[in-house]
């Protein structure tokens, strides 16, 4: 039988055709370390590279160890050259 393990939707700069955004990331626990993520990752990267995009972004939260060690083990590094600036309402969940 099969299920999804995970999803990892993705999005590109469709006016300047230069970067995409890998949106979410998630595999279940009980199916990490099997190469699922990597799997999806290059997935995705390949339909970005189809459309002639060769630079990807995603957002980590900094406390969220695990996922930037994922991450930093594919060998994607931190960039210190740019800050997250948001709208945030204050109301909202998640703010």
């Amino acid at each position: 039988m099969f299920q999804i393990l995970s999803f990892s939707p993705s999005d590109y700069d469709e006016v300047r055709g230069r970067r995409g955004y890998l949106q979410h990331l998630a595999v279940a626990p009980t199916h990490r370390r099997q190469g699922i993520g990597s799997s999806l990752v290059n997935r995705v990267l390949e339909a970005l590279q189809a459309r002639g995009i060769t630079k990807c972004h995603l957002f980590v939260r900094r406390e969220h160890g695990p996922a930037r060690e994922f991450w930093e083990h594919l060998g994607r590094a931190a960039r210190e050259d740019v800050v997250l600036m948001s709208h945030l309402d204050p109301n909202a969940a998640n703010a």
